[in-house]
C-alpha cells in the first residue's frame, strides 16, 4: 500500500515495521506522528531521545523524578526491572539517587544514570517513559528500541510490551532486530508485521500476512520436528528484500560457499526450509510482504508432486518476483545410505559432469536477485 494509506486505526496492539536499511521505517513513524499528533507519541528509544513530549535524554535522575512525580509509581517500575534481571531499583526519595545496586550487599550503593552503561541506560529510560505514556491511551511510536540492548533484554522487552498494553493503547515498532519479532504473537493476531520498502522515490508498506498463510506457518511452528526452523536465524529474512530458499542444510552450505567464493552475500532462508512441503507457506509469506525477488531451488522431485506443483503455480502467478528451479538430480549431494545421487559427492566435491550446470545455476540466482 502507499505510504499515506497506512493508518494507525487499523493496526493491532503491537505492530512491527521491518525492512532493509534506509527503506523508510523511521520516516513512516515520523509521518504517522504528524498525522496523529493528538493521539500518538514518537519515541526514539536510545538514551530516551524522542519528541518534545518524552525527551528524557541526558537529564538528571532528579529531574526525571520531579517531572514524573505525579504519575510515577516506583514500586511498579522496580518490579519491571526485576523481570529484566536488573540489579537496580528506583529510589522513592527526594535525594535524586534513583538507581541503587542491590546485589549481595546489605547497604545499597547509589548510582546516577550517567554512570550506567549504554544498554542499561537506554533500557531504563525507555521503560520509565513507556510506563508513563501507556497510561495516556495513546499510540506509542518506537524507533529501534533494540538499540544498545543485549539479545536477551530485547526478548524480555517484547514480553514486557505485550503485558503492559491496556485499553486502547497501541505500540508501533520500527526495528532491525529478529529478537523483537515474535512469530507466535503474529500467528495468534496480537502482533502484526508489515515490511517497509521503496519503489523509486516512494515509500511503500506491505499488506499483512494472510490468515491462510499464518495458519500453515502456525502448524509448522507447532511441529516439534520443524519449530526450530522458525527461530532467530529464520526471522532475519524480514530485514531483506530478496531471498534464496532451499530445502536443507546441504543446499544452504553449497550455495553459501559458492556465493562466498564470488564475495557476494546473498540472504538464504534459515539453514534450509526443512523440505519441499514447507516451502509454499514461506513463499506466500514473502509475497504477502511484497518481496522484490525470490529464488527457490528444490530437489529433483517428480514434476507431478503436489508440493512442486503448488510452488510452480505461485511462480506462474508472480513470474517477475519468483523463480523456481528444480535440480536435475534427486538431491544436491550423494546420500550413500539411501542410494541417492547428487551434484556433489559425499565428500562435498562438485562432480565434473555437473560443473557447467552448477556454475550456470549460481549465476542465474545472482542475476535474478540482482547481485551482479
Amino acid at each position: 500500500m502507499d505510504f499515506n494509506d497506512f493508518c494507525i486505526d487499523d493496526l493491532a496492539q503491537i505492530t512491527c515495521l521491518v525492512g532493509a536499511n534506509n527503506s523508510g521505517k523511521s520516516r513512516l513513524l515520523a509521518d504517522l506522528h504528524n498525522r496523529h499528533k493528538d493521539s500518538s507519541i514518537l519515541y526514539k528509544a536510545s538514551y530516551g531521545e524522542g519528541s518534545s513530549q518524552v525527551d528524557l535524554a541526558f537529564k538528571t535522575t532528579n529531574s526525571i523524578l520531579r517531572e514524573n512525580n505525579k504519575d510515577f509509581k516506583a514500586n511498579e517500575i522496580n518490579s519491571i526491572f526485576n523481570e529484566f534481571g536488573l540489579e537496580y531499583s528506583l529510589s522513592t526519595g527526594d535525594t535524586g539517587e534513583v538507581f541503587k545496586n542491590i546485589k549481595g550487599i546489605q547497604q545499597p550503593i547509589s548510582h546516577g544514570i550517567e554512570e550506567l552503561g549504554s544498554g542499561l541506560k537506554s533500557l531504563i529510560y525507555t521503560i520509565i517513559s513507556i510506563e508513563n505514556l501507556i497510561s495516556e491511551n495513546k499510540t506509542i511510536l518506537l524507533d529501534e528500541p533494540e538499540t544498545f540492548l543485549h539479545p536477551q533484554w530485547q526478548k524480555s522487552f517484547l514480553r514486557y510490551l505485550a503485558k503492559s498494553l491496556t485499553g486502547s493503547s497501541k505500540i508501533i515498532i520500527a526495528t532491525h532486530s529478529p529478537y523483537i519479532i515474535d512469530l507466535q504473537s503474529i500467528f495468534n493476531g496480537t502482533m502484526r508485521c508489515h515490511r517497509v520498502f521503496q519503489v523509486g522515490e516512494n515509500i511503500k508498506v506491505s499488506k499483512e500476512i494472510t490468515e491462510s498463510t499464518l495458519k500453515q506457518l502456525s502448524i509448522n511452528l507447532s511441529d516439534r520436528n520443524q519449530s526450530y526452523r522458525y527461530g532467530t536465524q529464520a526471522k532475519e529474512f524480514l530485514f531483506s528484500d530478496k531471498l534464496l530458499i532451499v530445502e536443507g542444510q546441504d543446499d544452504y552450505f553449497f550455495f553459501k560457499r559458492a556465493f562466498e567464493e564470488k564475495n557476494i552475500d546473498i540472504e538464504i532462508f534459515n539453514f534450509g526450509s526443512g523440505g519441499i512441503n514447507n516451502i509454499k507457506p514461506i513463499i506466500e509469506t514473502l509475497l504477502d510482504l511484497d518481496y522484490k525477488q525470490i529464488f527457490c531451488v528444490t530437489d529433483g522431485t517428480n514434476s507431478k508432486d503436489k508440493d512442486i506443483q503448488s510452488i510452480k503455480k505461485l511462480e506462474k502467478a508472480h513470474p517477475e518476483r519468483l523463480q523456481v528451479q528444480q535440480l536435475p538430480l534427486a538431491d544436491i549431494r550423494d546420500k550413500s545410505t539411501n542410494h541417492i545421487e547428487g551434484i556433489f559427492n559425499t565428500k562435498g566435491e562438485l562432480k565434473p559432469e555437473h560443473k557447467k550446470y552448477w556454475t550456470e545455476l549460481v549465476e542465474k540466482i545472482i542475476h535474478f536477485l540482482n547481485y551482479n
